[in-house]
């Protein structure tokens, strides 16, 4: 199974479901994730932060256990923790999981350019700057 990269043609519904990838483990997480207040930075950016960190499925499952809680699941996540990087891939090689966490840029953009730029100098994200 390929991981497809999740775009902003997809919605929230479609995210869930690519990061589970089936696991009930990782639904549980998605879930408790998602029931978070936005405020403790958990839900969709703590999502994005899995992806690019390359964690889903029984990987997010096993992130999960090792955080204790969705709440230093998304702390960790936010930061790009080395140790959770290393937790999930010591469990994935003891498994045999065919995908390796990193700690960023798992996702890149098949198209080739950036996700996020302004219109113009002085738009709506600093300075013009590519994000």
């Amino acid at each position: 199974m390929d991981r497809k990269e999740i775009t902003l043609e997809h919605n929230l519904l479609d995210v869930v479901m690519m990061m589970t990838e089936k696991d009930e483990g990782a639904a549980s997480a998605v879930a408790d994730l998602l029931a978070m207040p936005p405020a403790d930075g958990s839900g969709l950016m703590t999502l994005l932060h899995l992806d690019d960190m390359n964690i889903r499925g029984a990987q997010l499952a096993a992130a999960m256990r090792w955080a204790g809680g969705a709440a230093a699941l998304a702390q960790a996540a936010k930061r790009r923790a080395p140790e959770l990087v290393e937790h999930v891939n010591a469990e994935g090689r003891r498994r045999g999981w065919r995908w390796e966490a990193c700690a960023r840029g798992a996702t890149r953009p098949s198209h080739g350019r950036p996700l996020l730029t302004s219109i113009k100098p002085g738009g709506p994200f600093p300075g013009g700057k590519v994000l």
